[in-house]
């Protein structure tokens, strides 16, 4: 019985570790391909959306991204300074596309001792607010406050909204009100802007979907897709071939020590 336990125990620890060490990789095998491409895509807003979008799928999926942005807008209040590009981003996997919006934020200046810093990093808030309650990760309500992340530096944050889930379930689902901000030193939320009616028509969730998209349409010249990107994160793939040999090499070791291992008999 006592053994049984000690087997359990093993096991349980063993895939506690796996899992720890999967999510390891994964955070390494994405922020070691962004960096990679740093040189490359940070000036590049369309390729810096896709790249952070495909790192977040984990190399699951590909995407593209339209080229026009749907809304550009600057902010340029007293204490808060930035460009907003909104673009129409579609993920691709086994020829399904899922569309979401893609609100990258640059050129992000926040007044010295005016926004938190967190790590370096100041946090800028999206209240969204919609015409009725909807369920996004177990909360039922009609506002949201998204938290956009940093990208390359402090300047540049980009927040994903995913269109088709919440236009398939609510199809009268309307944004009725967008406001941005920051976090201040106070740690609370200074909201900067808010966006017109006309702003928001340009972005409303039911305009995003385009049913009927062509089998060509990576091909578009209104479109920007660029494969190397998702074959470079799958390069990466070799980080838990080389992790995972080391650890189960590790375990088995101890396996055998613990349990296999002839023990010396007292004298």
């Amino acid at each position: 019985m006592e053994k049984k336990i000690s087997v359990l125990i093993f096991v349980v620890a063993v895939s506690i570790g796996s899992f720890l060490l999967a999510t390891y990789v994964e955070a390494a095998k994405t922020s070691d391909f962004l960096s990679n491409q740093q040189q490359r895509i940070e000036d590049d807003k369309h390729r810096l959306v896709l790249a952070t979008a495909i790192a977040n799928g984990l190399g699951d999926y590909d995407a593209f991204v339209f080229e026009e942005a749907l809304l550009n807008l600057q902010i340029n209040e007293d204490d808060i300074q930035l460009d907003i590009n909104v673009y129409r981003l579609v993920y691709v996997k086994n020829n399904l596309y899922t569309f979401n919006l893609a609100m990258l934020m640059t050129d992000v200046n926040i007044e010295p001792n005016m926004g938190l810093l967190i790590d370096d990093e100041h946090q800028l808030k999206i209240d969204i607010v919609f015409n009725q309650a909807i369920t996004v990760n177990n909360a039922n309500q009609n506002e949201f406050i998204e938290t956009p992340i940093s990208l390359y530096s402090d300047k540049e944050k980009l927040a994903i909204f995913e269109v088709n889930a919440l236009i398939h379930n609510y199809p009268s689902l309307l944004i009725t009100s967008i406001q941005i901000g920051y976090v201040n030193v106070n740690n609370a939320i200074n909201y900067a802007y808010r966006l017109t009616e006309q702003q928001l028509n340009a972005i409303q969730f039911n305009e995003i979907i385009l049913d009927d998209l062509p089998n060509d349409v990576l091909f578009r010249e209104d479109v920007v897709y660029d494969p190397s990107l998702l074959i470079s994160l799958r390069q990466f793939n070799w980080y838990y071939v080389s992790h995972f040999s080391v650890y189960f090499g590790f375990v088995i070791t101890i396996g055998y020590l613990i349990f296999l291992k002839p023990k010396k008999l007292k004298q």
